[in-house]
């Protein structure tokens, strides 16, 4: 049965811990426990706006990616508009600035075998996420033209084009509730709690 297929990519994840971590090490900052706060940020965050909109199945794919399905595409749409929007909060509100999310939503039949996309609609929008600049949002595949329905999203490039960019910060979603993720970073990560 065929259903919404999002990607969620973090942009320069693995680069940003290292960069960060640079010449930290006395005080216990690594590149794993940077990496492992991101983590546990994006966690958290998915925790709050999922209260409104669960998926059907959601997988952390390594460090930096996530896929999650939904029944429906308008589902599928609100929930990555409101991650959108909770992690730009989280920059503008907290100053958390090295979390920079690219998403894509497409339509098909997920095939997966543990970690690994098998088919070909999630492998497209898998891409299409890893591809992405920055907070943007593309539509990939069945999903342009099944998105037409959803006349609160608007689409700041033609729904022709081969992954149209979704207008997300104009875009007002029917039913989502303003989220303020509250984060708290626990100030020690132990090195078993560390999962990348």
């Amino acid at each position: 049965m065929k259903k919404a297929i999002v990607f969620l990519e973090l942009k320069g994840f693995s680069a940003m811990a290292t960069q960060l971590a640079r010449d930290m090490e006395s005080i216990g900052f690594t590149p794993a426990r940077v990496r492992a706060a991101g983590i546990h940020i994006v966690r958290t965050t998915l925790d709050h706006i999922q209260l409104q909109f669960p998926p059907e199945q959601q997988l952390h794919l390594g460090g930096d990616t996530w896929f999650f399905s939904y029944a429906k595409l308008e589902h599928a749409a609100i929930f990555s508009v409101g991650l959108l929007r909770a992690i730009l909060d989280l920059a503008t509100s907290r100053g958390i600035f090295f979390l920079k999310p690219s998403m894509a939503i497409g339509w098909g039949t997920p095939q997966l075998l543990g970690e690994r996309v098998l088919d070909d609609e999630s492998i497209h929008t898998y891409k299409t996420a890893d591809t992405g600049m920055p907070f943007t949002l593309k539509l990939v595949g069945e999903a342009r033209q099944l998105s037409a329905s959803l006349t609160w999203l608007l689409v700041s490039s033609p729904r022709e084009e081969d992954a149209p960019l979704v207008d997300w910060q104009s875009s007002i979603t029917p039913g989502a509730q303003a989220l303020h993720t509250e984060v708290a970073v626990p100030s020690l990560l132990l090195d078993s709690e560390i999962i990348y």
